[in-house]
């Protein structure tokens, strides 16, 4: 397998494709996918550009995240495995929707091309059962130095980990299917490049911001489309509306809104991707977990 491809220890079989032959560098990758038919069309496009930066970039492709298990009292492997199943199905539904957006006819193949390298790297380590935030990022960026890989540059699974803790696991099990209007749950995302200094006077972070963001489940390729846009400590959720206690922010990447911590499940078409961050999210009726749990009885 190219090393200049990304593999974990962890999958049995390597990740492969005929799009990405073994022994190709990046530079003839790059040249060999300028020459596709029509593929130079489009290139400023969302998922165009997703698929430049990373898929002709050292360990940038197969694409994906690191997912981190904190729950193992609480929650049954059953479960677990039943939440990552849901989460996948509800990113390849959203890099299905892509391919109705016009430019693409240019790039008939992109999607299954970027389908095929959604790959996570799934960590099951009971001693991190309820890990906090602060924990969880050192445990991430030790896991990428001791791969020889870097932080910064923008690659969802080096910069920012999930975290399935037992809420957001509960929140997925409830959530409809992506084919299906109703309600959806959440994953947590921590951003490992993120550096908080409170007794920086000039420090724009709310009190209560500790680099961890909840990213609804149809959001999570979108959050990786804007990964490359994020740069450490300019992130345009960290600095307005986190000055109280109890609050979380919710983002699909550039754009985001603030919600009480108790909200469970948000509709389907909650959608911040054309939100501004900068402006109140028309109210739609949320669900907390109480809420949802006296539905069901």
């Amino acid at each position: 397998m190219d090393q200049e491809l990304f593999h974990d220890e962890s999958w049995t079989e390597p990740w492969r494709s005929s799009e990405f032959p073994p022994g190709e560098t990046e530079l003839q990758r790059r040249k060999r996918f300028r020459k596709k038919p029509g593929w130079s069309n489009g290139w400023n496009d969302c998922v165009p550009r997703f698929f430049q930066t990373h898929a002709t970039g050292t360990a940038g492709w197969p694409w994906g995240y690191v997912i981190y298990r904190t729950t193992f009292t609480e929650t049954s492997d059953q479960d677990w495995a039943a939440a990552l199943e849901i989460l996948d199905r509800h990113c390849h539904a959203e890099i299905n929707q892509f391919k109705r957006v016009r430019e693409f006819e240019f790039q008939p193949n992109l999607h299954d091309i970027v389908g095929e390298g959604y790959r996570n790297v799934i960590i099951q380590d009971p001693s991190l059962e309820g890990a906090p935030t602060d924990i969880l990022r050192k445990r991430h960026i030790q896991w990428v130095e001791e791969r020889g890989f870097k932080l910064g540059f923008g690659t969802p699974r080096f910069d920012f980990c999930l975290v399935l803790d037992a809420r957001s696991i509960r929140s997925i099990l409830a959530s409809a299917e992506p084919d299906q209007p109703g309600m959806i749950g959440y994953v947590n995302v921590v951003d490992c490049t993120f550096e908080y200094h409170p007794e920086d006077p000039d420090n724009e972070c709310g009190e209560y911001y500790d680099g961890s963001v909840r990213v609804n489940l149809d959001s999570i390729f979108q959050f990786a489309l804007s990964s490359d846009d994020i740069t450490p400590q300019e992130m345009p959720w960290g600095d307005w509306g986190m000055e109280r206690p109890g609050w979380v922010i919710y983002t699909g990447g550039k754009y985001s809104a603030i919600e009480k911590e108790e909200v469970f499940l948000v509709p389907s078409d909650y959608n911040l991707f054309s939100i501004s961050c900068y402006r109140e999210r028309p109210k739609k009726a949320n669900m907390t977990e109480s809420q949802y749990n006296d539905l069901s009885t």
